[in-house]
């Protein structure tokens, strides 16, 4: 919740969460709910967990009322899942986005988020495909942030909020490296 609030106090409207049980980083709905709560007209984003159904996403939707998913690619009921909930993000590591067809009429009106797991040589195709779509990138630790987003000239970010140890306890350290591309960001 201290993460969602340091955040949203920047404008920040993005939020998402993982109701996968099986995600480490994972929230109940209640948690969802009350973090929800706490914010200013949020987005909301259902991070969908590999082995969670197109039924089980249903009712989140009518718990929580989010406004998009997140799917990894690898997903089993990816096409179904894109088609039912018209405003997606599709994750995918570099790699992956380099081979994906990006023109693919269901794609359309998807947003994308590239992992960058190591310093990526080659951001031509990132900044080709940003020219028409929407990527955000999320940058994993170890990764100079200013260097990748000056070689791909993107500046969305994906930034992962940790779990609180305890109510309130919140450690900014570890975002220290996102704070100067936080303003004017969402």
């Amino acid at each position: 919740m201290s993460a969602a609030r340091y955040f949203g106090s920047f404008g920040i409207q993005n939020f998402g969460f993982s109701l996968d049980a099986l995600n480490p980083n994972h929230v109940s709905i209640h948690e969802a709910k009350q973090i929800i709560g706490w914010l200013y007209q949020p987005n909301i984003i259902l991070e969908v967990g590999i082995f969670q159904k197109i039924e089980e996403l249903d009712f989140l939707k009518e718990e929580i009322g989010f406004t998009s998913v997140e799917i990894s690619i690898h997903h089993p009921e990816l096409d179904k899942i894109v088609e039912r909930y018209k405003q997606n993000w599709i994750k995918m590591n570099f790699k992956e986005m380099e081979q994906f067809d990006f023109e693919t009429e269901k794609y359309q009106e998807s947003i994308f988020i590239i992992e960058i797991q190591q310093a990526e040589n080659n951001t031509q195709k990132i900044q080709q495909t940003a020219k028409n779509r929407l990527i955000f990138l999320d940058i994993k630790d170890g990764i100079n942030t200013d260097e990748m987003i000056q070689n791909s000239g993107i500046s969305n970010l994906c930034i992962p909020c940790r779990k609180e140890v305890s109510v309130g306890n919140f450690d900014i350290e570890p975002y220290e490296r996102f704070l100067p591309y936080l303003e004017g960001m969402n």
